[in-house]
Protein backbone atom coordinates (compact mmCIF):
# COMPACT_ATOMS: atom_id res chain seq x y z
CA UNK A 1 0.00 0.00 0.00
CA UNK A 2 2.71 2.53 0.90
CA UNK A 3 4.82 1.43 -2.71
CA UNK A 4 1.00 2.08 -4.09
CA UNK A 5 0.36 5.95 -2.90
CA UNK A 6 4.67 6.45 -3.20
CA UNK A 7 5.97 5.07 -6.29
CA UNK A 8 6.08 6.37 -9.40
CA UNK A 9 6.79 3.61 -11.23
CA UNK A 10 5.21 0.46 -11.35
CA UNK A 11 8.11 -1.84 -12.39
CA UNK A 12 9.62 -1.16 -8.73
CA UNK A 13 6.46 -2.10 -7.11
CA UNK A 14 7.21 -5.64 -8.99
CA UNK A 15 10.57 -5.49 -8.31
CA UNK A 16 10.13 -5.31 -4.44
CA UNK A 17 6.93 -8.37 -4.54
CA UNK A 18 9.09 -10.39 -6.47
CA UNK A 19 12.16 -10.17 -3.77
CA UNK A 20 9.81 -10.74 -0.81
CA UNK A 21 8.21 -13.96 -2.59
CA UNK A 22 11.73 -15.33 -3.15
CA UNK A 23 12.48 -14.24 0.32
CA UNK A 24 9.68 -16.25 2.02
CA UNK A 25 11.62 -19.71 0.50
CA UNK A 26 14.97 -18.35 2.58
CA UNK A 27 12.79 -18.51 5.79
CA UNK A 28 11.40 -22.04 5.92
CA UNK A 29 11.93 -23.68 2.71
CA UNK A 30 10.28 -24.88 0.14
CA UNK A 31 7.31 -25.63 1.98
CA UNK A 32 3.61 -25.25 0.94
CA UNK A 33 3.12 -22.45 3.68
CA UNK A 34 5.86 -20.61 1.54
CA UNK A 35 4.40 -20.97 -1.86
CA UNK A 36 0.98 -19.88 -0.51
CA UNK A 37 2.96 -16.81 0.85
CA UNK A 38 5.15 -16.01 -2.22
CA UNK A 39 1.62 -16.36 -4.46
CA UNK A 40 -0.13 -14.08 -2.37
CA UNK A 41 2.89 -11.10 -2.11
CA UNK A 42 3.30 -11.55 -6.30
CA UNK A 43 -0.67 -11.08 -6.49
CA UNK A 44 -0.85 -7.84 -4.34
CA UNK A 45 2.35 -6.57 -6.21
CA UNK A 46 0.86 -7.08 -9.20
CA UNK A 47 -2.58 -5.31 -8.20
CA UNK A 48 -0.01 -2.38 -6.62
CA UNK A 49 1.19 -1.72 -9.86
CA UNK A 50 -1.85 -1.82 -12.01
CA UNK A 51 -2.55 0.41 -9.29
CA UNK A 52 0.91 2.83 -10.06
CA UNK A 53 0.22 3.00 -13.45
CA UNK A 54 -3.42 3.91 -12.76
CA UNK A 55 -2.68 6.91 -10.93
CA UNK A 56 0.11 8.25 -13.05
CA UNK A 57 -3.10 8.61 -15.29
CA UNK A 58 -5.74 10.30 -12.70
CA UNK A 59 -5.28 13.58 -10.71
CA UNK A 60 -7.17 11.59 -8.24
CA UNK A 61 -7.45 12.78 -4.41
CA UNK A 62 -5.00 11.44 -1.87
CA UNK A 63 -8.09 10.09 0.20
CA UNK A 64 -9.24 8.10 -2.89
CA UNK A 65 -6.13 6.83 -3.62
CA UNK A 66 -5.76 5.30 -0.34
CA UNK A 67 -9.40 4.28 -0.15
CA UNK A 68 -8.59 1.98 -3.04
CA UNK A 69 -5.77 -0.13 -2.92
CA UNK A 70 -7.20 -0.49 1.25
CA UNK A 71 -10.23 -2.66 0.23
CA UNK A 72 -8.75 -4.11 -2.84
CA UNK A 73 -5.30 -5.31 -1.60
CA UNK A 74 -7.04 -6.84 1.51
CA UNK A 75 -10.21 -8.47 -0.48
CA UNK A 76 -7.26 -9.66 -3.07
CA UNK A 77 -5.35 -10.99 0.19
CA UNK A 78 -9.03 -12.87 1.72
CA UNK A 79 -9.25 -14.47 -1.78
CA UNK A 80 -5.90 -15.86 -1.67
CA UNK A 81 -5.47 -17.24 1.58
CA UNK A 82 -9.12 -18.59 0.94
CA UNK A 83 -8.08 -20.32 -2.37
CA UNK A 84 -4.06 -21.01 -1.70
CA UNK A 85 -3.71 -21.38 1.99
CA UNK A 86 -3.52 -25.04 3.70
CA UNK A 87 -6.14 -24.01 5.82
CA UNK A 88 -9.27 -25.59 5.65
CA UNK A 89 -11.58 -22.78 3.35
CA UNK A 90 -14.68 -23.04 4.91
CA UNK A 91 -12.76 -22.92 8.31
CA UNK A 92 -11.19 -18.94 7.26
CA UNK A 93 -14.00 -18.27 5.61
CA UNK A 94 -16.81 -18.82 8.98
CA UNK A 95 -14.18 -18.39 11.75
CA UNK A 96 -11.12 -16.14 11.09
CA UNK A 97 -11.88 -14.15 7.82
CA UNK A 98 -15.10 -12.22 9.21
CA UNK A 99 -12.64 -10.91 12.46
CA UNK A 100 -8.96 -10.67 10.54
CA UNK A 101 -10.74 -8.96 7.33
CA UNK A 102 -12.20 -5.79 8.89
CA UNK A 103 -9.63 -5.92 11.44
CA UNK A 104 -7.17 -5.63 8.57
CA UNK A 105 -8.98 -2.32 6.91
CA UNK A 106 -9.10 -0.43 9.81
CA UNK A 107 -5.10 -1.18 10.93
CA UNK A 108 -4.41 -0.21 7.30
CA UNK A 109 -6.82 2.47 7.47
CA UNK A 110 -4.95 4.07 10.17
CA UNK A 111 -1.40 3.78 8.57
CA UNK A 112 -2.40 5.29 5.39
CA UNK A 113 -4.07 8.12 6.59
CA UNK A 114 -0.94 8.56 9.32
CA UNK A 115 1.13 8.99 6.04
CA UNK A 116 -1.09 11.60 4.22
CA UNK A 117 1.10 14.66 5.66
CA UNK A 118 4.32 12.77 3.97
CA UNK A 119 2.37 12.11 1.29
CA UNK A 120 1.79 15.75 0.89
CA UNK A 121 5.30 16.86 1.59
CA UNK A 122 5.93 14.71 -0.96
CA UNK A 123 3.47 15.96 -3.74
CA UNK A 124 4.92 19.87 -3.06
CA UNK A 125 9.07 18.55 -3.25
CA UNK A 126 7.65 16.95 -6.64
CA UNK A 127 6.38 20.03 -7.21
CA UNK A 128 9.51 22.44 -6.20
CA UNK A 129 11.69 19.66 -8.17
CA UNK A 130 9.42 20.07 -11.45
CA UNK A 131 9.53 24.33 -10.46
CA UNK A 132 13.35 24.38 -10.03
CA UNK A 133 13.88 22.11 -13.02
CA UNK A 134 11.63 24.61 -15.28
CA UNK A 135 13.39 27.83 -13.82
CA UNK A 136 16.74 26.31 -14.73
CA UNK A 137 15.68 25.64 -18.32
CA UNK A 138 13.95 28.97 -18.54
CA UNK A 139 17.29 30.99 -17.26
CA UNK A 140 19.52 29.01 -19.76
CA UNK A 141 17.19 30.27 -22.66
CA UNK A 142 17.72 33.80 -21.28
CA UNK A 143 21.36 33.41 -20.93
CA UNK A 144 21.48 32.53 -24.48
CA UNK A 145 19.46 35.13 -25.76
CA UNK A 146 21.34 37.67 -23.84
CA UNK A 147 24.65 36.79 -25.10
CA UNK A 148 22.51 36.55 -28.81
CA UNK A 149 21.39 39.78 -28.19
CA UNK A 150 24.69 41.15 -26.82
CA UNK A 151 26.83 39.59 -30.30
CA UNK A 152 24.12 41.07 -32.56
CA UNK A 153 24.73 45.14 -30.56
CA UNK A 154 28.48 44.41 -31.00
CA UNK A 155 28.45 43.29 -34.57
CA UNK A 156 26.07 46.26 -35.58
CA UNK A 157 28.16 48.17 -33.60
CA UNK A 158 31.39 46.85 -35.42
CA UNK A 159 29.60 47.41 -38.57
CA UNK A 160 28.67 50.85 -38.04
CA UNK A 161 32.12 51.63 -36.77
CA UNK A 162 34.00 49.84 -40.11
CA UNK A 163 31.69 51.42 -42.56
CA UNK A 164 31.71 55.05 -41.08
CA UNK A 165 35.03 55.39 -41.14
CA UNK A 166 35.20 53.47 -44.52
CA UNK A 167 33.19 56.55 -45.90
CA UNK A 168 35.23 59.12 -44.32
CA UNK A 169 37.91 58.29 -46.46
CA UNK A 170 36.32 59.53 -49.75
CA UNK A 171 34.45 62.22 -48.11
CA UNK A 172 37.68 63.64 -47.14
CA UNK A 173 38.96 63.76 -50.75
CA UNK A 174 35.60 65.44 -51.51
CA UNK A 175 36.10 68.01 -48.96
CA UNK A 176 39.69 68.71 -49.45
CA UNK A 177 39.13 68.72 -53.20
CA UNK A 178 35.87 71.21 -53.41
CA UNK A 179 38.50 73.53 -50.55
CA UNK A 180 41.16 73.61 -53.34
CA UNK A 181 38.57 74.60 -55.46
CA UNK A 182 37.35 77.58 -53.25
CA UNK A 183 41.00 78.68 -52.87
CA UNK A 184 41.72 78.66 -56.58
CA UNK A 185 41.89 81.76 -58.49
CA UNK A 186 38.37 83.22 -59.04
CA UNK A 187 39.37 84.39 -62.32
CA UNK A 188 39.07 80.66 -63.65
CA UNK A 189 35.80 79.58 -62.95
CA UNK A 190 32.31 81.25 -62.90
CA UNK A 191 30.54 82.85 -59.91
CA UNK A 192 27.85 79.54 -60.76
CA UNK A 193 30.97 77.20 -60.02
CA UNK A 194 32.38 79.01 -57.45
CA UNK A 195 28.85 78.57 -55.59
CA UNK A 196 28.69 74.78 -56.47
CA UNK A 197 31.99 74.32 -54.72
CA UNK A 198 30.96 75.61 -51.91
CA UNK A 199 27.72 73.69 -51.42
CA UNK A 200 30.06 70.69 -52.69
CA UNK A 201 32.32 72.03 -49.17
CA UNK A 202 29.16 72.49 -46.86
CA UNK A 203 27.18 69.16 -47.86
CA UNK A 204 30.43 67.16 -47.45
CA UNK A 205 31.06 68.63 -43.87
CA UNK A 206 27.80 68.00 -43.26
CA UNK A 207 27.73 64.20 -44.28
CA UNK A 208 30.90 64.27 -42.16
CA UNK A 209 29.20 65.32 -38.84
CA UNK A 210 26.50 62.63 -39.87
CA UNK A 211 28.93 59.86 -40.30
CA UNK A 212 30.41 61.19 -36.93
CA UNK A 213 26.80 61.26 -35.36
CA UNK A 214 26.90 57.21 -36.46
CA UNK A 215 30.03 56.34 -34.63
CA UNK A 216 28.47 58.25 -31.21
CA UNK A 217 25.86 56.05 -31.75
CA UNK A 218 27.96 52.93 -31.65
CA UNK A 219 29.98 54.59 -28.88
CA UNK A 220 26.73 54.97 -26.65
CA UNK A 221 25.90 51.28 -27.28
CA UNK A 222 29.34 50.06 -25.86
CA UNK A 223 29.36 52.72 -22.96
CA UNK A 224 31.74 54.87 -24.51
CA UNK A 225 29.93 57.95 -24.84
CA UNK A 226 31.51 61.14 -24.33
CA UNK A 227 30.70 64.55 -23.58
CA UNK A 228 33.06 67.01 -24.73
CA UNK A 229 32.88 70.50 -22.87
CA UNK A 230 34.04 73.86 -24.80
CA UNK A 231 33.57 77.27 -25.29
CA UNK A 232 30.65 78.20 -28.23
CA UNK A 233 30.16 81.06 -29.79
CA UNK A 234 26.02 81.60 -30.05
CA UNK A 235 26.33 84.36 -32.91
CA UNK A 236 28.43 81.49 -34.83
CA UNK A 237 25.38 79.00 -34.07
CA UNK A 238 23.17 81.04 -34.76
CA UNK A 239 24.70 81.70 -38.54
CA UNK A 240 25.56 77.83 -38.73
CA UNK A 241 21.61 76.97 -38.53
CA UNK A 242 20.65 80.00 -40.69
CA UNK A 243 23.38 78.27 -42.85
CA UNK A 244 22.09 75.20 -43.02
CA UNK A 245 18.01 76.08 -42.71
CA UNK A 246 17.60 78.99 -44.43
CA UNK A 247 17.59 77.57 -48.12
CA UNK A 248 15.16 74.35 -46.92
CA UNK A 249 12.56 77.13 -45.57
CA UNK A 250 12.74 78.89 -48.80
CA UNK A 251 12.48 75.95 -50.72
CA UNK A 252 9.05 75.43 -49.17
CA UNK A 253 7.81 79.03 -48.50
CA UNK A 254 8.59 79.53 -45.19
CA UNK A 255 9.95 82.09 -43.02
CA UNK A 256 12.79 81.31 -41.01
CA UNK A 257 13.28 83.76 -37.97
CA UNK A 258 15.61 84.01 -35.44
CA UNK A 259 15.01 85.75 -32.18
CA UNK A 260 18.70 86.07 -29.95
CA UNK A 261 17.60 88.67 -27.01
CA UNK A 262 20.44 90.67 -25.95
CA UNK A 263 20.84 88.47 -21.93
CA UNK A 264 22.32 85.54 -23.78
CA UNK A 265 25.77 85.82 -23.32
CA UNK A 266 28.47 85.72 -26.28
CA UNK A 267 30.06 82.09 -25.43
CA UNK A 268 28.41 79.53 -23.69
CA UNK A 269 29.83 75.99 -22.15
CA UNK A 270 28.78 72.86 -24.06
CA UNK A 271 29.05 70.93 -26.34
CA UNK A 272 28.66 72.13 -29.60
CA UNK A 273 28.83 68.66 -31.63
CA UNK A 274 25.15 67.79 -29.42
CA UNK A 275 23.80 71.03 -29.41
CA UNK A 276 23.66 71.36 -32.86
CA UNK A 277 22.62 67.85 -33.72
CA UNK A 278 19.77 68.71 -31.48
CA UNK A 279 18.76 71.97 -32.94
CA UNK A 280 19.24 70.39 -36.58
CA UNK A 281 16.75 67.71 -35.42
CA UNK A 282 14.02 70.21 -34.35
CA UNK A 283 14.50 72.10 -37.24
CA UNK A 284 14.07 69.27 -39.45
CA UNK A 285 10.69 67.92 -37.70
CA UNK A 286 9.83 71.90 -37.81
CA UNK A 287 10.17 72.04 -41.50
CA UNK A 288 8.95 68.61 -42.48
CA UNK A 289 5.24 69.18 -41.01
CA UNK A 290 5.30 73.13 -41.43
CA UNK A 291 3.67 73.58 -45.06
CA UNK A 292 2.81 77.33 -44.37
CA UNK A 293 3.35 80.01 -41.77
CA UNK A 294 6.58 80.22 -40.23
CA UNK A 295 9.41 78.84 -37.94
CA UNK A 296 10.92 80.17 -35.11
CA UNK A 297 14.14 80.03 -33.29
CA UNK A 298 14.37 81.66 -29.89
CA UNK A 299 16.83 81.59 -27.24
CA UNK A 300 16.50 83.84 -24.12
CA UNK A 301 17.23 83.38 -20.52
CA UNK A 302 14.84 82.45 -17.73
CA UNK A 303 14.94 81.51 -13.81
CA UNK A 304 13.64 77.96 -13.18
CA UNK A 305 14.23 76.47 -9.61
CA UNK A 306 13.08 73.37 -10.40
CA UNK A 307 16.61 71.51 -9.80
CA UNK A 308 15.74 72.49 -6.25
CA UNK A 309 14.63 70.67 -3.73
CA UNK A 310 13.63 73.28 -1.43
CA UNK A 311 11.62 76.18 -2.63
CA UNK A 312 14.15 78.85 -0.76
CA UNK A 313 17.19 77.99 -2.61
CA UNK A 314 18.60 80.08 -4.84
CA UNK A 315 17.03 79.83 -8.58
CA UNK A 316 19.56 78.84 -11.58
CA UNK A 317 19.89 80.77 -14.84
CA UNK A 318 18.90 78.71 -17.59
CA UNK A 319 19.81 79.35 -21.77
CA UNK A 320 16.50 78.48 -23.55
CA UNK A 321 17.05 77.12 -27.14
CA UNK A 322 12.97 77.45 -28.14
CA UNK A 323 11.91 76.19 -31.69
CA UNK A 324 8.35 77.19 -32.58
CA UNK A 325 6.56 76.43 -36.15
CA UNK A 326 3.25 76.48 -36.70
CA UNK A 327 0.94 75.06 -34.56
CA UNK A 328 4.30 73.45 -32.25
CA UNK A 329 6.25 74.72 -29.94
CA UNK A 330 9.98 72.68 -29.20
CA UNK A 331 11.75 73.56 -25.97
CA UNK A 332 15.49 72.36 -25.17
Amino acid sequence: MFGTLFFRDPRLVLIISVGIAISRYTISGFTAQAFTGSINILLLGCLAAFLVALYRKKAWSYNRKAIIPIISMNTLQVIGIATFASIPRLNYLQHIGPYTYPAALLLNAFFVFILKDFYEEQLRAQKNKTMNLVLRKQKRELEEKALQLQLASQYKSEFIANMSHELKTPLNSIIALSQLLQEEDRSRYSEEEISYGKIIHTSGNELLKMINDMLDISKMETGKMEIVLEMVSVMELVQLVQHQFVPITNQKSLQFKVDLQESVPVFIVSDAQRLVQILRNLLTNAVKFTDQGSITMQIYMDKDSRSGHNRLEKSEDWIVFCIQDTGYRHRY
